[in-house]
């Protein structure tokens, strides 16, 4: 597979956000009134044209279309709007299930996915602070790459992540037939094909989200950066152990034992 060289121009990179406006019934979702969940996808999405320069893509899966909600002048060339039925499943798998589906459908309906060779996927209703840092790190100087953060074993950061087109499309098409929110969750899911993908590259972000848990309903809460880091490098080192990477399991074990030093002095 060719692509393109991303450092040439940053039309190679957009942002994908999900949505579901209307839960109906989501399981593991207390935030189910759908008036504020509009409100805050309409905000992020302003909020994104207007701190950023890349395309955007929102894709909702229960028939809700915002786009002429949305006030910015960029909107008629760096917005996206695409909606579909996809929200009458069985609730009890989860949203995890739904996000897969929402993912799968975007990139293979978007227009503006159709020449981009990486994304970030934020999860639509939320607000990443720190999103121009992220763009600036340029993750893709790898062609095969995903850029997430761990949180300890077997867990990935789901909110907020970068990585290839097609590395995506191939996840949620193998594993989304056993998503269930209780057993096999979205975040299990990125770390176990992360684990089982050879050759890809880990780049660790630590995206600061502004914005309210809809399993929860609270604002999400952004852990100090020693604690980030230190969880961060437990699911690193056990990734780079099972792929036998010995050197980067290695400067994970010490950067692990570093910030769980850090961890120890100043935060407990």
């Amino acid at each position: 597979m060719m692509i393109r060289n991303p450092l040439q121009r940053n039309n190679n990179i957009a942002i994908l956000l999900t949505g579901t406006i209307t839960p109906n019934g989501m399981g593991n979702t207390v935030l189910q009134n759908s008036i504020l969940r509009e409100k805050q996808y309409i905000d992020a999405i302003e909020y994104y044209l207007n701190g950023t320069d890349l395309k955007i893509v929102f894709c909702e899966n229960s028939e809700k279309n915002i786009f002429h909600k949305i006030n910015s002048e960029k909107k008629t060339t760096q917005l996206e709007c695409i909606i579909f039925d996809g929200n009458n499943y069985d609730k009890n798998r989860g949203k995890g299930y739904g996000e897969a589906a929402i993912i799968k459908y975007a990139l293979e309906n978007s227009e503006f996915l159709k020449s981009a060779d990486y994304l970030f996927k934020i999860t639509g209703r939320v607000k990443i602070k720190n999103i121009k840092k992220l763009i600036k790190k340029k993750i893709y100087r790898y062609q095969n790459v995903i850029g997430i953060e761990c949180w300890g074993y077997n867990w990935m950061h789901s909110v907020c992540f970068f990585c290839c087109k097609d590395w995506l499309y191939a996840t949620v098409s193998i594993y989304r037939p056993r998503l269930y929110d209780d057993t096999f969750c979205f975040q299990t899911m990125l770390y176990n094909a992360v684990l089982r993908t050879k050759g890809i590259n880990i780049v660790s972000i630590h995206p600061y989200i502004d914005g309210i848990s809809g399993k929860t309903g609270k604002p999400y809460v952004n852990n100090h950066i020693f604690q980030r880091k230190f969880d961060n490098y437990t699911g690193l080192k056990s990734i780079y152990y099972v792929r036998n990477e010995k050197l980067k399991f290695t400067y994970s074990y010490i950067s692990w034992l570093f910030y769980r030093l850090l961890v120890k002095m100043f935060l407990m």
